[in-house]
């Protein structure tokens, strides 16, 4: 009979690792919201009180911090990817968990502070580019338009222009996109505002005492542009039956007298005035009274 074969027991060790030892590699997530003062970014144009803006991040979006496991002699180094770079810490070896975990919290600090901008870079209406250009386009607008009372609105990037900056100065490219920006505003009010700075307000006033008769009168307040007035025409509503003006320019700072009409349907059946062939002005009314209509013009300039 084979004599068995005992192995002696094996002791199971019994120690206290250090706290250096005891859940490094366990991830440590935020316990902070942040929130910055973003200016316009680096490299960028923004349109006018864009910036300054208060952009948040919130703990729930920063990604944790994950320790290595330690090894007996190296450094500690804690690494954290950020939108724009990526965010390292070098700590001793002898590094206590409350050590790791306050690197661990500047690092995720600096990491809401990168995706503060790469967000700020993502807001509507701003150009940034390393090319030798910047793509501008206009603002969103309300406004009303001032000759037929509409409530206009213009969503941004209706119109947009290209600015080459190679060859020209800081100073060069403020003025220049400044100029683009002004005009890309205006030239997208028309989307709206047919004649916007060009056709202003109109104010119609009846003449007490009966009549039927409508005159019609412009006024340039341009002190430097004489007006082309031979386009406007007083039609009955709908377009047929139209009286062509007789005037055909206005100096500049002047009025002028371009229709005088002296018909019951009128006055009785309503107008409308048209300029280029678009109605600017409408009086559905049906009382016999003088109307005198005064169309302000110019006031682009």
């Amino acid at each position: 009979m084979a004599t068995p074969i005992c192995n002696p027991c094996l002791g199971i060790p019994c120690d206290n690792p250090p706290d250096l030892a005891s859940g490094i590699d366990g991830a440590i997530y935020s316990a902070l919201d942040y929130s910055f003062i973003v200016q316009c970014p680096p490299l960028c144009f923004c349109p006018p009180s864009l910036f300054p803006q208060t952009i948040s991040i919130l703990a729930s979006t920063i990604p944790p911090v994950i320790p290595p496991i330690p090894e007996t002699g190296l450094p500690i180094i804690l690494r954290l990817q950020g939108c724009s770079a990526l965010i390292t810490r070098t700590l001793p070896f002898v590094s206590n968990q409350a050590t790791i975990a306050a690197a661990a919290q500047s690092m995720q600090a600096e990491w809401a502070g990168q995706q503060a901008l790469c967000n700020a870079l993502l807001v509507p209406g701003i150009t940034c580019t390393n090319a030798p250009f910047i793509d501008l386009c206009n603002d969103a607008q309300n406004f009303i338009c001032p000759y037929n009372n509409f409530f206009c609105t213009v969503l941004s990037c209706t119109y947009t222009q290209r600015l080459y900056t190679a060859g020209l100065t800081p100073v060069q490219i403020t003025a220049q996109v400044a100029q683009i920006k002004a005009n890309l505003n205006l030239n997208s009010k028309f989307s709206c505002c047919q004649y916007f700075g060009i056709i202003c307000p109109i104010t119609e006033v009846l003449i007490g005492g009966g009549g039927d008769t409508v005159n019609i009168i412009i006024q340039n307040v341009s002190s430097i542009h004489t007006f082309d007035s031979s386009s406007f025409q007083l039609c009955h509503i709908g377009g047929a039956g139209c009286n062509n003006s007789v005037g055909p320019s206005v100096p500049p700072n002047s009025s002028l007298q371009i229709i005088s009409v002296s018909s019951a349907f009128f006055v009785t059946n309503g107008f409308e005035i048209r300029y280029l062939g678009g109605v600017i002005f409408t009086d559905p009314s049906g009382s016999a009274q003088n109307r005198q209509v005064t169309i302000q013009v110019g006031c682009g300039g």
